[in-house]
């Protein structure tokens, strides 16, 4: 027996072996959340016509952000009304109840979808197939745990905007089990 990285304790077995897993439903709820909240983070900066393009996501319990390539106009005003503004548009996805949706096609099928940053699927091997999700009416290609319907992502906002050179990094905090809990 050995730990890994987390102190966790690890049994190794061999191929073949019968194993049994258990899931802790919330914590995967809670990570869920924070991953679809980064989506419907990317939906709120296109409702706002921010010229942003996702490049990097963080969608963990201490720090979750998005970063963009680009730089915030002026015009858009101070960084606490466009956190503001941000979080007002993730709470309008969360009233309009988008349901997620996935999808799995071909790659050809996928850059045809897709254009570009983060959604670009040149690095998948041909013939392989691409795993596409919308949440918030964004499709991207993604094999993270999402939840059903933006109505699940009450409690997030956003707590942070910063722009070196040209990346700009949102980050934001979700409500944990009904408290909300500093993320940022």
């Amino acid at each position: 027996m050995s730990e890994n990285e987390d102190g966790a304790r690890c049994i190794p077995f061999r191929s073949g072996e019968k194993v049994k897993l258990e899931i802790d439903a919330a914590r995967r709820r809670l990570h869920a959340r924070l991953h679809s909240a980064g989506h419907a983070l990317d939906v709120a900066v296109l409702r706002l016509g921010l010229e942003l393009r996702p490049t990097k996501g963080y969608h963990f319990e201490d720090h979750p952000f998005v970063e963009y390539l680009g730089r915030l106009p002026a015009d858009k005003g101070s960084s606490e009304r466009l956190i503001e503004a941000l979080t007002l548009k993730i709470q309008e996805l969360i009233e309009e109840d988008i349901a997620t949706e996935l999808y799995s096609t071909s790659k050809a099928e996928a850059a045809s979808i897709l254009s570009g940053g983060v959604k670009d699927v040149a690095h998948f091997p041909e013939g392989a197939q691409v795993r596409l999700v919308s949440v918030g009416g964004n499709i991207c290609p993604c094999g993270g745990t999402h939840v059903k319907s933006t109505k699940e992502l009450r409690g997030v906002e956003i707590t942070r905007i910063k722009t070196k050179k040209n990346v700009t990094k949102i980050s934001y905090r979700i409500s944990k089990e009904g408290k909300e809990r500093q993320i940022s």
